[in-house]
């Protein structure tokens, strides 16, 4: 299954995806992945019902308010893991700034926020990025990425929007249960963990792919609270105080130049699960996108 590979693939196309929620939202990530969550909570039921989402799938027809189903602050923070008064605060400056509209129960992202030049652009961009991931999965010799390829085009562009849009909630929420439900916890970890084997990642041959051999410690290398702070784009003090509490219960360790997360950490009972389960969340994201039409066999989408 090659299930590290497949991890490190997954949380570099999450943390692309978090970049641009970070870029769209002045740098604040927290406000972006709020966001996406009264997004899916607005939306989620249209993919379950088939003849709805094939009528709401295209770049130009994202559903109407009408079908948008409204959501509290009070559920965000529950969902998220974040303190009330901070979902709260970010759903308030997302009304002020018009990416909210309230509505009796909560809020909603009304459907003109979906019809702006940057969105549509957001979605080519995610689907760009899927089709990296696929490629790399499928040259990394990952089975499941073999015999589909991305159909061409801009076809049902917001319908895998959509599907993107669970995934990475999915994963935030898998991360965030490793560390007592802390979103940003969770986020710089993901992130310190992908840094340290970037380089291993992008190398040929598929080095350390498997579950039980991860790269060994001598391989990693540091990444400082600084450069995290700028590639999550959340504020440095905020990076070393969670940083500091990583290393304090042992998520990760110092060295001269930053941070590494250390062999011992992900080879524990809790982590080897969470890696098989991002494998399995990425097994759902590709079943999704194939029972729609998203993902065809190679021999399809090459014609």
């Amino acid at each position: 299954m090659k299930a590290r590979l497949v991890s490190r693939l997954t949380v570099d196309y999450l943390l692309g995806l978090l970049d641009q929620l970070r870029a769209a939202f002045d740098g604040d990530i927290v406000k972006g992945v709020v966001f996406l969550a009264v997004t899916q909570c607005n939306v989620g039921h249209i993919d379950r019902d088939p003849a709805l989402a094939g009528q709401w799938a295209d770049l130009e027809t994202p559903p109407p308010d009408n079908l948008r189903r409204p959501v509290s602050a009070g559920v965000v923070a529950q969902t998220l893991g974040l303190p009330k008064e901070t979902a709260r605060r970010k759903v308030r400056q997302l009304v002020a700034e018009r990416y909210f509209a309230l509505a009796p129960g909560g809020v909603i992202v009304p459907q003109r926020v979906f019809l702006r030049p940057g969105n549509l652009g957001a979605l080519r961009r995610n689907a760009a990025q899927l089709r990296q991931l696929y490629a790399a999965l499928s040259q990394g010799g990952v089975s499941m990425a073999r015999d589909y390829a991305l159909a061409p085009g801009d076809v049902r562009l917001r319908q895998l929007g959509r599907f993107s849009t669970d995934f990475v909630l999915r994963a935030v929420d898998s991360m965030r249960g490793l560390f007592a439900g802390e979103l940003l916890s969770g986020l710089i970890f993901m992130a310190i963990g992908a840094a340290n084997v970037r380089h291993i990642t992008q190398a040929p041959g598929d080095p350390y792919a498997d579950l039980d051999d991860p790269p060994p410690d001598s391989e990693r290398r540091p990444i400082s609270a600084l450069a995290l702070s700028r590639e999550l784009g959340i504020p440095a003090e905020t990076v070393r105080r969670h940083v500091r509490r990583l290393e304090q219960e042992g998520y990760c360790v110092a060295r001269r130049d930053g941070v590494v997360v250390p062999n011992a950490v992900l080879m524990r009972d809790d982590f080897r699960m969470a890696i098989s389960k991002c494998a399995s969340e990425l097994r759902w994201l590709l079943a999704q996108m194939t029972r729609v039409g998203l993902l065809q066999p190679r021999l399809l989408a090459a014609t």
